[in-house]
């Protein structure tokens, strides 16, 4: 007996979110620009024929990435923040991010994925302009602040990659105290 159009649908679903799902660790290894359909299709055991049923292109799964609930989830919790000076919200952001980064593989992912983006609501955006704006206060180092920014989320992007490549030890977490420490203003006496 043929399948209901409602059963199609929800194969359909299941094999699309299937190819998301696998994308995950694939785009936070290999970033949006190195990633390939090679890559997306042997990481979600699919054929390209059944790709790019589902998806034009590399940019349209990583697109589709970024209306995940889970992702916008995590964004929201990274910058979840409600202390009055920068350099206080970005110890917020530190302990949210070590916070998110202990949950599972799934988030670990996501959060890679959310550190390489540049887009303009960005996290790496946010964190530069918190960086700016503590710089102002005279709390936070001084130096450009996109590039303290790279260098604040290659701290955490390093532990994702390494979490998601070493198969049988998980490592440290950075520690938070550290990390601040590397952006805090240093008096001059």
């Amino acid at each position: 007996m043929p399948r209901l159009a409602s059963q199609n649908k929800e194969i359909k679903d299941e094999r699309r979110q299937s190819i998301l799902n696998a994308s995950l660790v694939v785009f936070a290894l290999y970033g949006k620009d190195n990633t390939t359909v090679d890559l997306l299709t042997t990481a979600s055991k699919c054929s390209h024929g059944l790709f790019y049923h589902y998806f034009k292109n590399v940019d349209q799964v990583y697109d589709s990435l970024f209306k995940l609930p889970k992702l916008i989830e995590i964004k929201q919790k990274i910058l979840d923040t409600n202390r009055l000076y920068s350099f206080q919200k970005l110890e917020d952001v530190v302990i949210n991010l070590l916070s998110v980064l202990s949950l599972d593989k799934d988030s670990i992912s996501i959060t890679a994925i959310l550190l390489d983006d540049r887009e303009k609501d960005s996290l790496f955006n946010n964190i530069s302009y918190l960086i700016q704006k503590g710089q102002k206060e005279g709390d936070v180092t001084g130096g450009d602040p996109d590039d303290i920014a790279t260098t604040f989320t290659y701290i955490f992007k390093g532990y994702c990659s390494s979490y998601l490549t070493h198969k049988r030890n998980k490592p440290m977490l950075p520690d938070k105290d550290i990390v601040l420490e590397l952006f805090r203003r240093r008096s001059r006496i």
